[in-house]
């Protein structure tokens, strides 16, 4: 379903993307270790590709952890959820779910093979944002951070 330039944003808001990094040293001298140590046996055992995807990879990391993040607008309607620009349909989603700790709603695709939208919440309150879904996309009860979200908050710490 399509977006109208007539259909009425009931609630819209600006966020920074995901929330912000904190670095803590002990993770980053641990991943360091780790990397030398696996720098060093791929030269041990000759794997020279290993051995340079390993040493490229903190220049990737450096880069990702430092990228300033983009705002993000995000706006509710009637029909779906507007984030970015890109509209979501509250056809294509049966619930939703709150993340743990890092203020993100998450929209539960009614397909196996879709992936979930992640909302990025920022001071917005989530009840409120709820409160303007459709009666038939009900809260996801007992679900539990995923692996990417787990990792990410690892990250953040």
């Amino acid at each position: 379903m399509a977006q109208t330039n007539s259909e009425k944003i009931l609630l819209a808001w600006q966020t920074e993307g995901f929330q912000t990094r904190s670095f803590n040293t002990t993770n980053i001298a641990l991943v360091f270790i780790i990397l030398v140590a696996v720098i060093g046996y791929a030269i041990y055992t000759t794997q020279w590709l290993m051995a340079l995807v390993f040493a490229l990879l903190p220049l990737a990391l450096y880069s990702y952890l430092t990228t300033d993040k983009k705002p993000v607008n995000i706006g509710v309607t009637a029909s779906g959820v507007m984030v970015d620009g890109r509209f979501h349909s509250f056809d294509q989603y049966n619930g939703y779910w709150i993340g743990q700790g890092n203020h993100t709603l998450y929209l539960v695709p009614k397909s196996k093979i879709a992936t979930q939208i992640a909302i990025p919440l920022g001071t917005q309150d989530a009840q409120q944002v709820t409160r303007l879904f459709p009666v038939d996309i009900l809260l996801v009860e007992g679900k539990v951070t995923d692996f990417s979200e787990s990792l990410a908050n690892w990250l953040r710490k």
